[in-house]
């Protein structure tokens, strides 16, 4: 493994070398203004038609694309909110353009980056999907990542455990459908496979996108059910101080038998963050700290995040991303209630002093070189590294501990072949080295290889197909090897009509924790399956949207899905005596379903957005319903906005889970206490602009608004009210 990181850094040592030799380059600079009060754009994303390089404008709404070969280009600006604008130019010396662009009367999402691995309007992928921008997600005032995916149709999340379109149950936190990234670099633990949100501070993401789906064609494991990817925000021209802050306090249960202390728990957190650019390099670097003393006894938490990235231009055709990465939690070991009478406590036999400590962090690359107009290779590399331990000394026999390094390297081409042909290939490698308390010593290898080919040359269609090899093997289990296409197509019938539709398969190798795991845990006893083979799905898909921007715009998104699962691997209890737990192979499963989406402009500075997901699933083995999840998901939101007041209400709905496994019942007492959810978050904001060059936002927020009371898992109570004010100030 040495050697190849060797090579391979060699390799990229070699090439920035030989930039002072290449092709003769040139910049295209410019700005963008909103034509009709002539004032800068900021955060508009320019683009050079299809290609994978784009750049967004900085807060004066200028940009600047360095060391693009001479050629014939054609260069998109877009921004929410704005009609998009091309313009085609011949490159043979450096190039200012300047866009102006209209508004629209009714925004709509323009750019999604990462659907098929290139920059690309989200109109035109075969896939649903959703962009959420950092001024969206703003507004919540939350440190949490978790609060904002809980806003995104189709998606539900507990506990670090995000389910899109109901690929996901109740898991125990190992094993995920849903692929997470940070600019296409996976965020995945080597050793239970679950995601890693929250190590990141806010105010280092740009953009969340969220592609709904089988992905395995072109990212392999784990995007069974979808990805997401974390756009990480570039270091602005100007410098820029941001700060923010966070206190709330949770609601005292309305029964007394809930309430376990005399004052009320408390939740506040800070961040902080810096970046500039300097000259070609370029700086981000940012901290937070975020205090959860939970509205449950003995489920507190702290967690510590720090996030750096360096930037680096080189004189020719490249550039340079590294990133640095460190989160440190302490948390209590809380895992189900008591009973309903006492939701808020655990088990009497728990033991109080029991604390989880666990630590991240990475170190990463993203390198892009320009060959020529038409050519353009990107390579990512990584070094994820996690630890996980509680407190208690090596000698006890409930000592735990887990230490997981995983290893990401991917070399990409792009190709326009010609204007109606882009190739996009690659390879990758992931290694996983595992050394744990209850899982021994494991090593998991995954060789890929993929291309995907995009097809125009018939006028409003795009055809993608693509197709994706791995080979899975490693240390105590058979070897396995999978291939992956896809077929999408997208027709534009109208201007603001389109039909999209795509069939796909996916698949997700078993995590070492599902293969190998084996412990006695808080009354449960998980034991080891080395017989798990990697679940396959075959993903189809039938959607249309549609946008009116006459009088009343809106815009209407609907989909039809169905995902046939192979070897779906669930957790089973199969001693009801002893609470044993074993991850099993279904033989087949099946969620088909619809999602809808409707987006309304009722008044210039009221919006109104709805939407509903209705899921069956079903285990065709044993011809009943699949286990711990909903059938129905809606989200609405009503968004006020005047001068620099805003106002946001959401509605989160949820239909009471279908079934739980019965056996579950013997170790968790009430554990089938299941009931509709319906959650109400109303928040106050206000910002004062321009004080003396800074920028500040004040923030009354109110989450479970209503205080509902809920179970989002088996034993497990949703947080009561939480009551906030929070602070967002920027230099």
């Amino acid at each position: 493994m040495n050697k190849y990181k060797i090579y391979i850094i060699s390799f990229l040592l070699f090439f920035s070398i030989i930039n002072t030799n290449a092709a003769e380059n040139f910049t295209i600079s410019g700005s963008v203004f909103d034509k009709t009060v002539n004032e800068p754009i900021v955060g508009a994303t320019i683009q050079i038609e299809k290609t994978s390089y784009g750049i967004y404008t900085n807060k004066l709404g200028k940009f600047l694309l360095k060391s693009i070969p001479k050629g014939n280009y054609t260069i998109i600006a877009s921004s929410i909110g704005y009609e998009t604008q091309k313009l085609q130019i011949v490159l043979t010396s450096d190039t200012i353009i300047n866009f102006y662009l209209e508004p629209k009367v009714f925004k709509t999402n323009e750019i999604i980056i990462t659907a098929n691995k290139q920059f690309q309007s989200i109109q035109e992928i075969s896939n649903s999907a959703v962009v959420l921008e950092q001024k969206s997600f703003n507004t919540t005032n939350q440190f949490d990542i978790e609060q904002i995916l809980k806003t995104i149709p189709g998606v539900e999340v507990y506990e670090e455990n995000v389910s899109i379109r109901g690929s996901d149950g109740f898991d125990f936190g190992i094993g995920s459908r849903t692929l997470m990234m940070l600019d296409g670099i996976p965020l995945m633990s080597g050793d239970n496979g679950d995601l890693k949100f929250n190590i990141i501070p806010f105010s280092d993401i740009d953009r969340i996108e969220v592609v709904k789906g089988a992905g395995s064609a072109l990212y392999g494991t784990s995007a069974i059910g979808g990805v997401i990817n974390l756009i990480s925000a570039d270091p602005p021209q100007q410098p820029t101080l941001s700060f923010d802050s966070f206190f709330g306090i949770y609601t005292q249960p309305t029964y007394s038998s809930w309430k376990y202390s005399s004052s009320p728990s408390k939740k506040y957190g800070v961040q902080a963050g810096y970046g500039k650019q300097f000259g070609h390099y370029g700086l981000m670097i940012s901290c937070n700290f975020l205090r959860d003393e939970s509205y449950r006894m003995f489920d507190d938490s702290y967690q510590y995040s720090g996030f750096t990235e360096l930037t680096y231009d080189f004189t020719k055709a490249s550039k340079l991303k590294v990133y640095g990465i460190f989160s440190l939690a302490d948390n209590a070991d809380w895992v189900y209630w008591n009973s309903l009478d006492s939701a808020t406590r655990p088990p009497a036999t728990t033991n109080l002093n029991s604390r989880f400590i666990s630590s991240k962090s990475m170190i990463a690359a993203n390198y892009n070189y320009i060959f020529s107009e038409n050519m353009f290779l990107n390579f990512k590399t990584s070094a994820f590294y996690t630890h996980f331990k509680n407190n208690y000394p090596q000698s006890n026999p409930d000592y735990r501990q887990s230490d997981a390094l995983t290893l990401f390297d991917e070399l990409q081409l792009t190709n326009n072949l010609s204007k109606s042909f882009l190739l996009t290939s690659g390879i990758a490698f992931t290694n996983n080295t595992i050394d744990a308390s209850i899982y021994g010593r494991q090593l998991q290898q995954i060789y890929s290889a993929y291309s995907q080919a995009e097809l125009s040359y018939i006028k409003n269609l795009i055809i993608t197909a693509g197709f994706r090899f791995d080979y899975e093997t490693g240390r105590n289990f058979n070897d396995n090897f999978e291939i992956s296409p896809k077929i999408g197509i997208n027709y534009k019938i109208f201007d603001n009509l389109r039909l999209r539709s795509s069939i796909g398969k996916g698949f997700r190798a078993p995590t070492i924790a599902e293969r190998f795991a084996s412990i006695a845990y808080q009354g449960f006893r998980v034991v080891e399956n080395l017989d798990l083979t990697p679940e396959e799905s075959w993903s189809y898909e039938i959607g249309a949207n549609y946008t009116n921007q006459e009088f009343l715009p809106f815009e209407i998104d609907i989909s039809v899905f169905d995902n046939e699962f192979f070897n779906l691997i669930e957790p089973s209890f199969t001693d009801q005596a002893f609470s044993t737990i074993e991850f099993q192979n279904l033989t087949r499963a099946r969620i088909q379903g619809i999602d809808l989406m409707l987006r309304l402009q009722l008044f210039s500075f009221l919006g109104l957005q709805t939407s509903l997901t209705y899921i069956d699933p079903r285990d065709l083995t044993l011809n009943e319903v699949l286990k711990f999840r909903s059938k129905i998901l809606s989200i609405s939101t009503l968004n006020f906005k005047y001068k620099n007041y805003e106002i946001k209400l959401n509605y989160n709905y949820t239909s009471k889970v279908e079934k739980i496994d019965e056996k579950a019942a013997f170790q968790v007492k009430d554990a089938d206490a299941r009931v509709p959810i319906h959650i109400v978050d109303l928040f106050f904001t206000y910002n004062f602009q321009n004080i003396g060059g800074r920028n500040l936002a004040i923030s009354l927020n109110f989450y479970n608004l209503l205080n509902y009371y809920y179970t989002y898992m088996i034993g497990n109570l949703g947080a009561t009210r939480l009551v906030g004010m929070s602070l967002s100030y920027g230099l």
